[in-house]
């Protein structure tokens, strides 16, 4: 029997995503029993489930592993990140005459 405290968030994916254990079933393949006991926690996964149950939900297998609101916070970093690479403008350290507060004041 599986460990009564499952270590990943099947269950609360499911919420997150408004998906029902009958449409989780459809689109993995899974027999009721199969999908009730991973949701459930009383059966233990293997990749394959963490692989079937993250294409079901749209979403990447490491996610499955984390809380949703985790794994939307981590999501939301990477975006940021992302964005602010993309607007990253071309290096220019510019010259003291740009600078003023940077000049010394001994040559000033």
């Amino acid at each position: 029997m599986a460990d009564p405290a499952p270590d990943w968030f099947l269950a609360q994916w499911l919420a997150a995503t408004k998906t029902t254990q009958a449409a989780l079933g459809r689109r993995t393949g899974w027999d009721k029993r199969k999908t009730s006991f991973l949701v459930n926690g009383q059966q233990d996964y293997r990749r394959q489930d963490v692989n079937e149950a993250a294409a079901a939900l749209s979403i990447s297998p490491w996610e499955l592993l984390l809380h949703p609101a985790d794994a939307m916070a981590i999501r939301q970093v990477r975006a940021a990140i992302r964005l602010a690479a993309d607007q990253r403008l071309p290096y220019n350290p510019g010259t003291a005459e740009d600078f003023p507060e940077w000049t010394s004041r001994a040559t000033g």
